[in-house]
């Protein structure tokens, strides 16, 4: 596996262990884990926010699975909620174009990780193009 591929959301494994913790919290005790986001969910204008520790200005959540933590990025649950399936390799959870607010997590999206990236960046590809992970 590719090292861009890893900062890009991980591995198939990875991937796999994400929408494996949040399937078994939802199976487990829906109105509990339901409960648990929701305390953590504020309305900013058209934002949904989620309020939690957060890592490069996005929130993290942390699920027990088999015995492990698991620890992702709001979005990326948000997301897995949304769609219920795995992210696939080569996409990430991306913004909407209209908010660029790395705590929101309602105005997401499945994207292609060069398109999320050149989001992200300002437009810039540059990196892209030569294969640099940022």
């Amino acid at each position: 596996m590719s090292r861009q591929c890893r900062y890009r959301g991980g591995s198939e494994k990875r991937r796999r262990l994400e929408f494996n913790a949040v399937l078994r919290a939802v199976k487990r005790n829906k109105a509990g884990f339901i409960t648990r986001l929701q305390r953590r969910l504020k309305q900013r204008g058209a934002c949904l926010i989620y309020e939690a520790t957060t890592s490069e200005g996005y929130p993290n959540i942390t699920l027990r699975y088999n015995g492990t933590h698991v620890c992702m990025k709001a979005h990326r649950l948000f997301l897995i909620l949304k769609t219920c399936a795995p992210i696939p390799i080569g996409f990430d959870a991306g913004h909407k174009v209209e908010c660029r607010n790395r705590a929101c997590v309602l105005h997401i999206e499945l994207q292609h990780f060069t398109e999320n990236a050149r989001a992200t960046n300002g437009g810039h590809t540059e990196a892209l193009e030569e294969g640099i992970p940022f």
